[in-house]
């Protein structure tokens, strides 16, 4: 029986400290976690999950029901330094970097802001070669590029001085690709999301820990099955024309260059499903015209083949448009949805059928894309996602 979303009881939230530990007389400087506190008199909270980004939680807290204990624990969260995990009945649910210390005169009201740790990677600037020529699978080269970021010991002293090496994980993919991009002066957060772009790379964070997967489509299995039973509030199931493309384009020539310039005109290819691919795809072209969806690839180094895959990325989700059920924050999952918090990974596959109520019934594969949960001290807890379309065009 699968496990069931349901409502929490509680909330609790942790203060953490960063120590990292600098000097000579350190053989190999790394960084430490410690723990300095529990935060009481949490009035609201909001958290959430994001594919491709980072997250954010805010966390109010009314000092009329704090204790003493408390406001000497506020004056210790150092921006950029403290680190909060977020419990829900116990098991947790969250984790990042306080980003913003709020306190508003008059008021006993002051807030955290905070925000995961793809926000460090958006802060850390590749200058390293990213030259990948044996075929790997997408996640494992994004995993090795992080690491010789982080793990640069001109850069950063101590090196991955903010602990995200040890809890990346990388989900098995067998399909393969090569990375030539020679060496790219970008933030890894940049990085990354142009590997999702054009190399089909999903990435997300649970916690501490960065997940690297590679984009779901219609041939993987599905997490759970949801149905109007599991949906509370208005859901919009929005088909999104001004998301359409029927032909993909892709390449490797920069925008700016001209005539004469080196690498002119560079590699160019163009991806448009064939009957054995896709058997009513003529049926589609068809029906739509033309629309044509351009990649400008950063790679200058990528050969022909790389330039098609990318082609290929270019209009996944786009033929037919993309439906997307959208829930704005007043709507919510019922606590009797077939999942659990921990199921709930952006990435992840989840099946939707609302027969009635719509003049057309949405009975497809879709993916989370985003998760928003926001909890007050009076008991009540939404839990709002944002879903996608699915499509079977991969990075292979």
């Amino acid at each position: 029986m699968p496990s069931l979303l349901g409502c929490a009881e509680q909330y609790t939230v942790e203060v953490h400290a960063m120590k990292r530990v600098v000097g000579d007389d350190t053989p190999a400087p790394r960084a430490q976690m410690f723990y300095i506190g529990a935060i009481d008199g949490v009035n609201r909270l909001r958290w959430g999950r994001v594919l491709r980004d980072f997250s954010e939680a805010e966390i109010e807290i009314d000092f009329v029901n704090a204790s003493p204990e408390c406001c000497r624990l506020w004056n210790k969260i150092e921006v950029r330094v403290a680190q909060i995990r977020i419990f829900r009945d116990n098991i947790q649910v969250w984790e990042g970097e306080v980003m913003q210390r709020i306190e508003t005169f008059g008021s006993p009201i002051k807030t955290l802001v905070c925000r995961d740790i793809v926000q460090r990677l958006d802060e850390c600037v590749n200058a390293h070669r990213l030259w990948f020529d044996v075929p790997t699978a997408i996640t494992e080269i994004a995993y090795d590029m992080i690491s010789i970021n982080l793990l640069d010991p001109a850069f950063d002293d101590p090196v991955d001085s903010s602990l995200i090496m040890d809890q990346i994980v990388v989900v098995p993919s067998e399909e393969i690709t090569r990375y030539r991009r020679g060496t790219v002066v970008d933030t890894l957060g940049s990085i990354l999301r142009q590997m999702a772009q054009s190399y089909a790379l999903d990435f997300t964070v649970i916690n501490r820990s960065l997940r690297l997967q590679r984009r779901v489509t219609t041939r993987d299995q599905t997490q759970a099955r949801l149905t109007t039973e599991h949906f509370d509030g208005d859901v919009d199931v929005v088909v999104n024309g001004l998301e359409a493309g029927v032909r993909g384009w892709a390449t490797t020539q920069r925008e700016g260059d001209s005539e004469g310039d080196e690498d002119w005109p560079g590699i160019t290819e163009t991806f448009l499903p064939s009957p054995d691919e896709e058997p009513d795809s003529q049926l589609k072209i068809y029906r739509y015209g033309r629309i044509d969806v351009l990649r400008h690839m950063e790679d200058s180094n990528a050969d022909a083949a790389d330039v098609r895959r990318a082609a290929k990325n270019a209009v996944w989700n786009r033929n037919p448009p993309p439906t997307i059920v959208r829930m704005p924050s007043q709507a919510t999952l019922t606590a009797s949805a077939p999942l659990s918090m921990e199921d709930l990974i952006p990435g992840i596959r989840l099946d939707v059928y609302i027969i009635e109520g719509l003049c057309v019934p949405i009975r497809q594969g879709m993916r989370l894309v985003t998760l928003e949960v926001e909890w007050q001290s009076r008991g009540t807890e939404t839990v709002s996602v944002g879903l996608s379309t699915l499509s079977d065009v991969t990075g292979a």
